[in-house]
């Protein structure tokens, strides 16, 4: 019975990545480049909305100029690896900022953690 059940399990899982597959998604992160910005406002306006939210809970107070790059990956609900040029609200100087955040709607719940800090000149 054992040896079914694994038989079964790994037949499952096979099936569900061959899906994702031929459906164009891998369990990867998928980039959302520039030229795609355009056509993925929604997703770009949620990832703003949900930055500007949760900006405060990271070190220092942020004001955020430009989204450079934006890479997503389906985990326990949206983790999103973001990019973008920030501006600290007490100084002038730029920087970019590499950031996460991980949202869980259904639980209320969104996690923002500054990953990276690059001052630019």
């Amino acid at each position: 019975m054992k040896i079914f059940s694994v038989f079964i399990f790994m037949t499952f899982s096979y099936a569900q990545l061959n899906e994702l597959e031929s459906i164009g998604k891998s369990p990867k992160f998928n980039l959302i480049c520039r030229e795609n910005i355009v056509t993925n406002k929604e997703t770009i306006k949620q990832v703003q909305n949900n930055l500007e939210e949760n900006l405060s809970s990271i070190n220092g107070s942020w004001k955020m100029k430009e989204i450079t790059k934006v890479t997503q990956q389906i985990v326990s609900g949206i983790k999103y690896k973001l990019t973008g040029i920030f501006t600290e609200t007490n100084e002038r100087k730029n920087y970019e900022l590499e950031i996460t955040i991980w949202s869980q709607p259904w639980m209320n719940k969104n996690e923002v953690k500054l990953v990276k800090k690059t001052a630019l000149k």
